[in-house]
């Protein structure tokens, strides 16, 4: 009863506030919400094309688990006495689990991190790509300085995250634990799991406790035993650190300034940033959102506004100009600031192919000199194939390219770098087993494929029953898919893999559509 109470009151709340919002005729907030509209659509025609639906590649065995409960749904649906008898243990088993939802919950997650363990130590493998390329630099260090040195002038975008899983082996050196891929991939679980425990907290305090567990169970089914459990790389990481700012930005009040929350959202935006350059999209919603809704004159207190954009702004830089002094004044890397990609590099190769990394124009940018060069011959490439696409050519591009990097539930694992190899040969049947699920070219690598990509539609659906906005809140979130897209689409894109570091505002979203659908149905 306390539940369905709650509900009410959460949507008699944002019928209320849209009802007023009407009353202003608010064109902003209704253009955002129709083109998000539209990109969730594009999403679900692209996703139900994915090759990941093929079902030629599933092993016999899981073939028949879907066939079977294919075969169950439609039994159940047409014959009437099933049906009741169904829905009778389904009403049962549910009241059961929304009375104990906390302690299942609890229960399953604990369960879920061990499953986690016991996979990884049966299928840790080393990774290529970057991540590769910082592991060894780490593992090496200082023997590897002048060529990590290169690669991390050549990428500072990568120099928070060398700096920080450096201080990482140091810890473990520190309690005579070797620095090695499966240690590696056990942070990356800690602080993946971490993300999800954060990202409950934040939808909790934002949305709601039905739609906190919801969008707790996408992430969790989704993440917690996809192969990027394998690489402990920017793209998972950064999820707990977007998690915690948006939990910081729940807890500031409208009504006064919480100093401690303004400090911290401030240096955890910079870590983003850091990490993760394209992972600000969210503050950039946030401020537009607060610049429309001052205009309409929702909120309160320009002055309270004003000062807490000023707080957090000066924490920002800060923060940033903190670590640049520190990265110009260490010893351990040399930078050579001529080396690095400039930003119109990402946008160059935004244009190549499928739109996703391009190793002949990253080979061409390194070979060019200072950032004036770098600059020039990339802005004089961007021209030149815009010229070549044309007004319709350049439009059909930009199609092509975001189905390209959002058509796939399994986020592109596997399609870049070089191919992954065991150490080891498999001990047991069980390690085989694993091994076939989380190798790319393992036999049963498509079930987790296909299974990610069940997991989702079901996300995108939510996402299109989310159409219809409630108040500025999950207009927040629209908006910030909005960017998540617009970004991709004018940068490196070109796989799913993209999607990974904006995925909680997915996921939170699918949560707040279906609860939505579901209340409205009830």
């Amino acid at each position: 009863m306390e539940r369905k109470e709650k509900m009410k009151q959460y949507s008699r709340k944002g019928l209320k506030e849209k009802k007023v919002l009407n009353k202003k005729s608010n064109f902003f907030y209704d253009l955002i919400d129709y083109l998000y509209f539209i990109i969730i659509i594009l999403m679900i025609f692209g996703a139900v094309r994915s090759k990941n639906f093929n079902v030629e590649n599933l092993s016999n065995s899981f073939w028949g688990i879907v066939l079977v409960i294919l075969i169950g749904i439609l039994i159940f649906n047409f014959k009437p006495s099933f049906k009741k008898w169904g829905q009778e243990w389904f009403k049962a088993f549910n009241n059961l689990f929304i009375d104990r939802i906390g302690r299942i919950s609890l229960s399953l997650f604990v369960l879920a991190i061990l499953l986690q363990i016991v996979i990884l130590l049966n299928v840790s493998m080393p990774i290529g790509w970057d991540v590769g390329t910082l592991y060894r630099g780490v593992n090496t260090f200082p023997n590897s300085n002048p060529w990590i040195s290169v690669y991390l002038s050549e990428n500072p975008n990568n120099s928070l995250f060398f700096f920080l899983m450096y201080g990482y082996k140091m810890v473990l050196g520190f309690f005579k634990i070797d620095s090695t891929w499966l240690t590696w991939q056990l942070l990356n679980i800690v602080l993946l799991d971490l993300g999800i425990v954060l990202i409950f907290k934040a939808t909790y305090r934002i949305f709601g406790k039905t739609i906190a567990y919801v969008a707790t169970y996408l992430t969790s089914m989704s993440l917690m035993f996809s192969p990027w459990i394998l690489v402990p790389y920017t793209d998972i990481i950064i999820i707990p650190v977007i998690a915690l700012i948006m939990f910081l930005y729940s807890k500031i009040k409208v009504d006064s300034i919480n100093l401690k929350e303004l400090i911290l959202l401030g240096f955890f935006i910079t870590v983003s940033y850091l990490l993760k350059p394209s992972s600000v999209v969210f503050l950039i919603a946030w401020f537009l959102i607060s610049l429309i809704r001052v205009g309409m004159k929702e909120t309160a207190n320009l002055k309270q506004n004003t000062i807490k954009i000023l707080i957090c702004i000066s924490v920002i830089l800060l923060t940033f100009f903190g670590f640049n002094f520190f990265k110009s004044h260490q010893k351990a890397i040399s930078y050579d600031d001529n080396k690095a990609k400039p930003w119109t590099h990402f946008v160059m190769m935004g244009l190549n192919g499928d739109g996703g990394y391009s190793r002949e124009d990253s080979e061409k940018t390194k070979s060019l000199g200072t950032q004036e060069e770098k600059k020039d011959y990339t802005i004089k490439i961007i021209k030149e194939r815009l010229n070549q696409f044309g007004l319709l050519g350049y439009t059909k591009f930009l199609v092509y390219k975001f189905f390209k990097f959002s058509s796939d539930g399994d986020f592109g694992w596997g399609y870049d770098g070089q191919q992954q190899q065991f150490s080891t040969k498999s001990k047991n049947k069980l390690q085989t087993m694993l091994r076939d699920f989380y190798s790319q070219d393992g036999k049963r690598t498509h079930n987790i494929r296909f299974y990610m990509q069940i997991i989702w539609m079901i996300t995108l659906i939510g996402m299109l029953f989310a159409f219809r906005y409630n108040d500025y809140r999950d207009v927040l979130f629209k908006l910030t898919i909005l960017g998540v897209v617009a970004y991709l689409l004018l940068f490196e894109a070109g796989r799913s893999r993209y999607l990974i570091q904006y995925i909680p505002f997915f996921f939170i979203l699918s949560a707040f559509g279906w609860t939505k659908k579901v209340h409205t149905l009830k």
